[in-house]
């Protein structure tokens, strides 16, 4: 009997990585240069963007299990805010070619996230009536979801929600897939993420990657085609 394929959590970032690599060449080498003017480019484009998509539902899913099985949750919240910072900058350049507050990376979405999950952390655990509870969970979101939107936070409100939804059905997989598939509905292929995710095994997989490296890529790759773009126009 052949034996069913699992993920580690090293394996989840791979493909959150790959699949995030692919989807921002799409957009920064294509859709932002005169190749997009090419019928068979532009077709490139939109498959690299299709393929993308799942890399946003694999971040936020590996937020939660970061948050809840860290052993040092200060230290992980102040490397997301280091890494919020480092990577507006390659952000920018990458995407508009100059520093712009257009719209903001997406490590401000994950910071934000985890923001909110301790404020959930934290609601979950007071000795109040389930209706104040949840009153006070909802209160937690709707804040998250105003600063995602008034800050132009990559993904915005819904990366927001996709975050809240995760956390609140951690601990049934099933339902957790089920709620963030329905959730990332709003772009074509995101929802796919969640068969990889129902796949996770629940073990990191360490020594497949580097540490830290899974949060360089994204400021790293973002310069790297910025960088190629630059050196296209020149």
């Amino acid at each position: 009997m052949m034996k069913k394929r699992t993920y580690h959590g090293a394996d989840l970032k791979l493909w959150a990585m790959w699949s995030m690599l692919i989807d921002h060449a799409g957009a920064v080498l294509i859709e932002n240069t005169s190749l997009y003017q090419i019928t068979g480019f532009r077709m490139l484009a939109v498959a690299c963007r299709l393929i993308g998509r799942i890399s946003f539902p694999l971040i936020c899913f590996l937020l939660i299990e970061g948050f809840c099985h860290t052993e040092d949750r200060r230290k992980y919240l102040m490397r997301m805010g280091c890494f919020t910072l480092i990577s507006e900058i390659p952000f920018d350049l990458a995407f508009f070619g100059k520093l712009d507050l257009q719209r903001q990376n997406v490590f401000f979405t994950l910071f934000t996230g985890i923001l909110l999950l301790y404020a959930l952390e934290k609601a979950e655990t007071l000795e109040h009536s389930p209706l104040i509870r949840s009153f006070m969970m909802a209160a937690a979101i709707l804040a998250g979801c105003a600063a995602a939107t008034a800050g132009r936070f990559d993904y915005s409100y819904m990366g927001i929600l996709l975050i809240a939804a995760l956390y609140l059905f951690r601990k049934d997989r099933k339902k957790q897939c089920i709620a963030g598939a329905v959730l990332s509905l709003y772009e074509l292929t995101a929802a796919l993420a969640f068969i990889l995710v129902g796949k996770y095994n629940g073990e990191k997989g360490d020594g497949r990657l580097p540490r830290n490296w899974f949060y360089i890529f994204y400021p790293l790759h973002l310069l790297v085609l910025s960088a190629i773009v630059f050196l296209l126009k020149m």
